[in-house]
């Protein structure tokens, strides 16, 4: 497995600020790509993040956007077509739209990385070098991950035997009290 990292840096329009893109991508050997596919890794998320904010967000884009084009819809086109169009049909498109600016705003801001995010490549938007760097290191990491998953995966199946010891009276009662260690 190899992760290929491209860098960018553009200006924005509005704020005259330097934003910086990472794109991300994995090569798999022809080996891990059949095992993610008998497995069904590609839509098995690496990282999930939970942003509740992000969600409220995309809907009230989602529905600026309805409305703006509904807005549009009727007071341009629906007269210059002479009214030949319906309003159903012109709610239809702009909901339709609408949705699909939500689905679109989410998906480009959300921090949950799916393993088919870095199959097909993704670009990542981050506010200076250092949060790059960090990014950067962090998709390294869960990359490192995913390939010892994908090695494990080689070798599931079968059955294995583990003889688990008893504990001394005294390592028992520290053992309750303490809980179990996964470490």
């Amino acid at each position: 497995m190899d992760i290929l990292f491209k860098r960018e840096q553009t200006k924005t329009a509005i704020r005259k600020t330097v934003v910086f893109k990472l794109w991300a991508k994995i090569e798999l050997s022809k080996e891990e790509r059949e095992l993610v596919i008998k497995y069904n890794f590609a839509s098995a998320p690496l990282i999930k993040a939970i942003q509740p904010g992000l969600i409220r967000a995309a809907f009230f884009i989602g529905m600026l956007a309805f409305l703006v084009l509904y807005i549009v819809l009727v007071l341009l086109i629906a007269p210059a077509t002479g009214w030949r169009v319906s309003w159903l049909t012109l709610l239809f498109i702009s909901l339709l739209s609408g949705c699909a600016v939500g689905y679109w705003y989410f998906n480009e801001k959300r921090e949950t990385i799916y393993v088919i995010d870095l199959m097909t490549g993704r670009f990542f938007a981050c506010r200076s070098v250092i949060e790059l760097a960090r990014k950067e290191a962090y998709l390294d990491n869960i990359s490192a991950h995913l390939r010892q998953v994908l090695e494990g995966a080689k070798h599931w199946g079968g059955q294995t035997q583990i003889e688990v010891q008893p504990l001394s009276p005294e390592e028992a009662k520290r053992s309750l009290l303490r809980g179990p260690d996964f470490s």
